[in-house]
């Protein structure tokens, strides 16, 4: 009898499981980093508000793992230095889509930029373990054709989501590309309970907000591909000012009270 018939297969004491014991399956899959990293840790000396609102970003990366995990969603979530990968299953497009572009909207009213991908394809993913086609092509998405900052979603995903949620969470580039979009969601910076209170429209301060990172982007970049970036953000952003401006609602908010009549 062959020696690998008798002696299973072990490391460091533990057999090895059979490949068709390991969960290595379908699944949508985002990949998302910040933008300008390295650079932003390297500035953190001089720039005491940089740090203050890089440790708040990286901090709040790292919670909404915590908060999935509260609220009992099926994603799964992994989180490493300056990025976050979320996996969820083919019929859960929808919760992957909301998680990044929530942790993408936040972000941004920080004046934090991000950018990714969304694809799908096999991946085994773990609470401590990460692999798979579906996450390489979401890191190729993110390198390749996110460029700006922006999610990119895979046009063969694209294809795949009922029109009505892509009028809603999505918007069209000029390239043909979805992304999602970040303004449509109701994002807001700080307390929205006391600006409610003391007379603000919370949506509108952080459009507000939003507008003065643009700005200082753009007129502090010191390289021309990171001024486009700015500069692309600042075209998405008057955009969505000013659709905001015209209706008060955002698209999500607008979803919502159709939904609830």
């Amino acid at each position: 009898m062959d020696q690998a018939e008798v002696c299973p297969v072990s490391f460091q004491g533990e057999t090895l499981k059979d490949a068709s014991d390991i969960p290595y399956v379908d699944k949508v899959v985002a990949f998302v980093d910040i933008l300008g990293f390295a650079a932003h840790v390297q500035a953190i000396d001089q720039d005491s508000e940089l740090h203050k609102r890089l440790h708040w970003a990286l901090t709040h990366i790292s919670s909404y793992r915590t908060i999935s995990v509260m609220v009992n969603t099926k994603l799964g979530i992994s989180v490493f230095s300056d990025c976050i990968a979320v996996t969820g299953e083919r019929e859960d497009y929808q919760s992957v889509i909301w998680a990044v572009a929530w942790v993408h909207a936040n972000l941004l009213g920080a004046g934090i930029l991000t950018r990714g991908g969304i694809s799908f394809g096999k991946v085994f993913h773990s609470k401590e373990i990460l692999y798979g086609e579906g996450l390489l092509k979401a890191y190729h998405i993110e390198k390749s054709a996110a460029v700006y900052p922006r999610i990119v979603v895979d046009p063969a995903l694209a294809d795949c989501l009922p029109d009505r949620y892509k009028n809603v969470f999505l918007s069209m580039d000029s390239d043909g590309l979805f992304f999602v979009d970040p303004f449509a969601l109701d994002g807001t910076v700080g307390d929205a309970d006391a600006l409610l209170a003391d007379g603000w429209d919370p949506h509108e301060v952080y459009l507000d907000e939003v507008e003065k990172h643009i700005k200082r982007g753009i007129s502090e970049a010191a390289r021309v591909d990171h001024k486009s970036k700015w500069t692309w953000l600042g075209a998405r952003h008057a955009i969505a000012k000013e659709e905001y401006k015209k209706t008060r609602q955002t698209r999500l908010s607008s979803l919502m009270k159709e939904t609830m009549k």
